[in-house]
Order: structure tokens, then sequence, then C-alpha cells
């Protein structure tokens, strides 16, 4: 369970970040003014009267509404809005269901949807962040996206819908099981998004950090990125996306699948 005491210590502890003057909201200043990254959900409590902090919640800025869209489909317990954010980049997030693990990773990448070139190039080096090696690359985006969508299609009751721009599959009018990244903003490979579940991000990625990787955003909720147009084995992707159908399908639908 994560506090506004762990927000505030975390977000400082990121370089550049200065805390705005009589408001709980995190951020840089930017010629002058604060730009924030996270700040507490101002509720409305009662129509017609004036918002009101409420400390359980915290929104935080993402890349877009692709990474909004997956972040709430994916784990609508952690994560929602409200029509006041409507066509904003931000989410709000519910404290007490997320560990201070996933605040930290959360607000790593909201930072970093801000943060200045120099300080990013500046956390990179300090962390180390390795670089991908490049791998042959196998086909192009509409023989992939073919290929995929015959996977999550074969599932049951399996709906895909566009989510502002992307390929996405949702188990029967439920949750988002697998998400197209089609070189979203700038990603070197084109890409599926797959919820995961407890230690299988962290399995995958230390077996084969090229193929597997965290993420933005969804990355903090146990979702692993499997990279499609680098060669990759279609029966461990056809597995993967199944797994991740069992972890968010209703039990009725899973129920319909031959056994694990």
């Amino acid at each position: 369970m994560a506090t506004q005491a762990d927000v505030r210590r975390i977000a400082l502890s990121l370089p550049g970040v200065t805390e705005a003057k009589g408001r709980f909201a995190f951020g840089f200043r930017i010629k002058g003014k604060h730009k924030g990254f996270a700040w507490v959900w101002m509720e409305r409590v009662a129509p017609r009267k004036p918002r009101l902090p409420n400390p359980s919640v915290l929104a935080v800025r993402v890349r877009g509404e692709l990474e909004k869209s997956a972040l709430i489909g994916g784990d609508p317990d952690r994560f929602f809005t409200e029509p006041h954010y409507d066509g904003f980049p931000a989410v709000l997030v519910r404290l007490p269901r997320v560990t201070k693990g996933q605040l930290a990773k959360l607000l790593l990448e909201a930072w970093r949807c801000l943060a200045p070139k120099p300080l990013l190039a500046e956390l990179d080096r300090a962390r180390g962040a390795p670089k991908l090696k490049e791998r042959g690359r196998a086909g192009d985006g509409k023989d992939l996206l073919t290929r995929l969508r015959a996977i999550c299609l074969a599932l049951p009751e399996a709906i895909e819908k566009p989510s502002h721009g992307e390929p996405t599959w949702f188990a029967g009018k439920g949750r988002v099981f697998a998400m197209l990244d089609n070189h979203h903003h700038g990603a070197p490979h084109l890409s599926v998004w797959l919820p995961a579940g407890l230690g299988a991000q962290e399995a995958l990625i230390d077996s084969d950090p090229q193929r597997f990787f965290r993420p933005p955003y969804v990355g903090p909720s146990g979702w692993v990125g499997v990279v499609l147009d680098t060669r990759p084995d279609w029966k461990q992707v056809a597995w993967l996306v199944e797994q991740a159908y069992r972890h968010v399908a209703h039990p009725r639908l899973v129920a319909k699948l031959r056994p694990a």
C-alpha cells in the first residue's frame, strides 16, 4: 500500500523535480511555470461545489491515450479516469491498491513524459541504461499483425477494437488481453503488450531481455512486451497470448479453453 509520503519521497528523488507551492504536486520549473507529472486528485464531491483533494488518489501523466486505455483496461481496480480528464494524458491511481515498487515505476514513467532531455540523459547514465542489440528483422508490420490477429481471435469470444490507432484485443466484453505497439512513440520494434501473472514479467525479461521488455505505464502492473519483428518463436507467442487471456478473462470464457 502506497501513501502520499511515498509519492513525495520517490518524486523528489528524481532529477530536477520540485514540489509545487501550496498543493500536492510534483514536476519541473519550465519557463517560470510549474509543469506537473504527478498531483493529488481534486475530486468533485458535491455538484456545484469546489473540488477537494482526495489523498488516496494520485493523478500521473502518461504519454497518450494508448497508455491510458491500456492501464485502465488492464487493471481497472488500480487505475481509472473521470470526465474532467477526457482527452488529457493522465490517469488516476488508487494509492492503496499499488505497492511502493509499482508506484516508483509509475512515477518514473510519468517523470519521463515531461523531463527535459538533459535530465533524461543524466538519469540514464546514472542508472546505466542498457542499449538493445539489433536482431535481424523478419516480415513487415502487416504480415506480423495478420499472424498476431489470428492468434488472438482464435480465443473464445475474443474481440478486436482499435484503441487510439492500435489494434487491441478484449476477452469478450471484458478486459484487454493483448495490445499491438506498432512503433508507438518511436519504439524501436513492433511488439505486443500482454498482461501477465505474478512474477512472469521478471522471469521473461531475465530469460531474454532482447525479446521481452517492460512496457511503459502498464509495466508496473505486470504487463510484458514481446518483440515481434525479430523472428520470434510463434508457438511461444501463441502460448503467451493464451496465458494473458487466461489472466483477465471471465471464468466462463476460460472454461472454453483446452486444459492448460
